[in-house]
């Protein structure tokens, strides 16, 4: 099996007990929260539409406004749709915007595991496809701590290690 070398940077963020009490209760709350919109919205598929267009407005937003605790969490927890989430790579892949990689940051840092993964791995997909390795390698790297068998970082990393 692959296993990557070099440095890796530990977790993004490192919240102390209130914290992570908060982020947990905001995670928890997302998580209702999006059972509730798969329903209202009439299934999952519009679903995934509506909520696809809230990764564009966060990403606008984060460097303007902010973007608030209780939609980060949203759209962490939105990531676990691994559907959603190979659409967001395509977003990335037709929209090259820097901006993106300060979002995928920005919800690793407002997640715990198992929603850290996900964004995670979009900071690594975004920089590769940025042509930023070194950061690529970093993020894929974070990823994999945080969920070892995760199969989009396997691969990803599998490309950086082997191509990169």
């Amino acid at each position: 099996m692959f296993e990557p070398t070099g440095p890796v940077r530990a977790p993004v963020l490192a919240p102390g007990a209130a914290g992570v009490a908060r982020l947990r209760r905001a995670l928890e709350r997302a998580e209702i929260d999006f059972v509730t919109a798969v329903v209202t919205d009439g299934g999952i598929e519009p679903w995934r539409r509506r909520i696809e267009g809230r990764f564009r407005t966060a990403r606008d937003a984060l460097d303007r406004s902010g973007v608030s605790r209780a939609e980060s969490a949203a759209l962490a927890v939105a990531l676990a749709d691994g559907v959603l989430r190979d659409r967001c790579c395509r977003l990335i892949d037709a929209d090259p915007d820097r901006r993106w990689l300060a979002l995928w940051r920005h919800l690793a840092d407002r997640a715990l595991p198992p929603y850290r993964t996900e964004p995670l791995f979009l900071l690594a997909w975004t920089a590769w496809r940025r042509g930023d390795v070194p950061a690529a390698r970093d993020a894929v790297g974070s990823a994999r701590l945080q969920e070892p068998g995760h199969r989009p970082s396997v691969l990803l990393a599998e490309v950086l290690w082997t191509r990169g």
